[in-house]
């Protein structure tokens, strides 16, 4: 909390959100350009001496401030996991490369996405982030849900809904650490609505999810019937999540739509409760 006000309001903060499509097209050049176009306009609004055509870069002109930034960029990974511009994929890695490595105006850069850096970054070209995954996580993973306390505080604060019936549907996650988690669409939507059902399901697709259970993929409906009893499934979790399943392993990638961890074996396993 210290460092926190500390460190409000000193810097600079540059917000990228590349799940953002232009209106003139969707091509890869008009989509660079487009975020490339906004990072200039707010360059010149705020530092109104720079002139950009000055500079062969937007890089070039972020050091030309002299000054530090804090970069947030939300869904890095647009275009991978939604399979756009495909011949320009590595074009845009290297665009993030030349904006941000060994920069000296990037104090710190926090970027969110689905998949992890080094699935689509080969050799040195993005090396310098630190990843924090959830499962893996032991500084930060109870930020990745509410903890128990602050879902208690809720309830207080609710008067209607019962926190065991919360914990019962929400209490899905168990961090490296050993801390439990809940999913916090799901604890936010069931005390909005005094009401529990499954909110993180209706966040997205489950067509995939539907195709396996019908087919009987790597017995993954044999796995459910076993935790619609009441049972837990063991998950060996060779590699990371991706969003696309792998055909060896995605039966057992299904099932992490409710992964748990189990800090006393050190493995994974599913409850069904909130599936």
């Amino acid at each position: 909390m210290n460092s926190y006000e500390e460190n409000l309001n000193k810097y600079n903060v540059i917000n990228i959100s590349f799940n953002k499509m232009p209106d003139s097209g969707k091509t890869y050049d008009n989509y660079i350009n487009m975020i490339k176009q906004s990072l200039i306009s707010d360059i010149v609004k705020y530092y109104p001496n720079i002139n950009p055509n000055e500079f062969f870069t937007v890089g070039d002109m972020l050091e030309s401030t002299g000054d530090q930034f804090i970069f947030v960029l939300d869904e890095w990974d647009y275009i991978f996991s939604k399979d756009l511009f495909q011949e320009n994929q590595d074009d845009f890695l290297e665009f993030l490369t030349f904006l941000l490595k060994d920069k000296p105006y990037v104090l710190l850069c926090y970027m969110t996405g689905v998949l992890p850096i080094k699935r689509y970054s080969s050799g040195s070209a993005l090396n310098m982030f630190d990843e924090f995954t959830f499962l893996k996580d032991r500084r930060f993973g109870e930020f990745f849900g509410f903890t128990t306390d602050e879902v208690l505080k809720l309830c207080d604060e609710n008067q209607y809904m019962n926190f065991e019936k919360l914990e019962l549907w929400y209490n899905g996650y168990t961090t490296a650490n050993g801390v439990k988690i809940y999913n916090p669409r799901s604890v936010i939507k069931a005390l909005e609505n005094n009401y529990c059902e499954s909110y993180w399901t209706n966040t997205g697709a489950m067509d995939e999810v539907s195709q396996y259970l019908k087919y009987n993929v790597l017995e993954i409906r044999d796995d459910v019937i076993q935790m619609v009893a009441g049972e837990e499934i063991d998950i060996i979790k060779e590699k990371e999540y991706i969003q696309k399943f792998k055909v060896e392993n995605e039966g057992k990638e299904v099932l992490a739509v409710a992964i748990c961890y189990d800090s006393k074996s050190k493995e994974h396993h599913c409850k069904i409760e909130a599936i």
